[in-house]
């Protein structure tokens, strides 16, 4: 149902889409003379349909000015239009609101002489082909745009991609001098238990000799003053000897 939807809504964006740039007839003023052109709305801004015009002026080696508000190329032969000297005229404006803008062109061709013909179909003609010019302005630009963008996007990604590369090498880096603390960590570990199971049997000994310690200072003791009374009976049988 989803895709029904959007496949009837493309199809009626794109029906309004070419209803919009459908060249119709209209009458133009020109200073004092009122004279048949045709008007077309196209969906591009002035500033793309400006350069697609500007762009096919050139082409056609025709010099412009700016003449009753019209961009006008005077007395001069338009190829696409008529073989001799014509009074063309081309308006672009901006037409709508914001959302739904588009840029109007109202154009025509008059003869310098009176007895020159213009064909209608060929001024027609003319600014159907400005409509595919447009479009092929519109194209490049975006072909432009989508380039610049193009570069900014792989220039980023380069940036991206290095300054990746090099966070990576540093986090490899930090994971070895971990790894190789730990070791450094496991071996001190394994030191420690050595030192404090060697400090267990130290303390052992310390108690086992400690309990001796007090048997030989009570047998010293005990040895000291047996000592001193036979020193005191060698005394006094010495003295009885003199």
């Amino acid at each position: 149902m989803i895709k029904k939807i959007a496949l009837l809504t493309l199809s009626i964006l794109m029906v309004a889409g070419l209803k919009a740039q459908e060249v119709q007839d209209t009458v133009l003023k020109i200073g004092v003379q009122t004279v048949p052109g045709f008007i077309v709305s196209m969906p591009q801004d002035v500033k793309t349909v400006q350069n697609a015009l500007n762009q096919k002026l050139k082409n056609s080696k025709l010099s412009t000015t700016k003449s009753e508000g019209y961009i006008a190329s005077l007395e001069q032969v338009v190829p696409e239009i008529a073989t001799v000297p014509v009074n063309l005229y081309v308006k672009i404006e901006e037409s709508g609101r914001r959302s739904d803008k588009v840029t109007v062109v109202t154009l025509c061709a008059m003869p310098m002489n009176i007895a020159d013909k213009i064909s209608d179909s060929y001024v027609r003609r003319y600014l159907e082909d400005l409509i595919k010019q447009v479009k092929r302005q519109e194209a490049e630009e975006m072909l432009a745009q989508s380039e610049k963008d193009l570069k900014k996007a792989q220039k980023e990604y380069k940036n991206a991609s290095s300054d990746l590369e090099k966070l990576n090498k540093n986090i490899n880096s930090d994971q070895a001098k971990m790894a190789s603390n730990q070791k450094d960590i496991e071996k001190l570990q394994g030191k420690i238990k050595d030192l404090e199971d060697k400090n267990a049997k130290l303390e052992s000994s310390v108690n086992k000799n400690s309990e001796k310690k007090a048997d030989l200072e009570k047998r010293a003791s005990e040895s000291q003053n047996a000592l001193q009374e036979l020193e005191k009976k060698v005394e006094s049988y010495r003295a009885m000897l003199q």
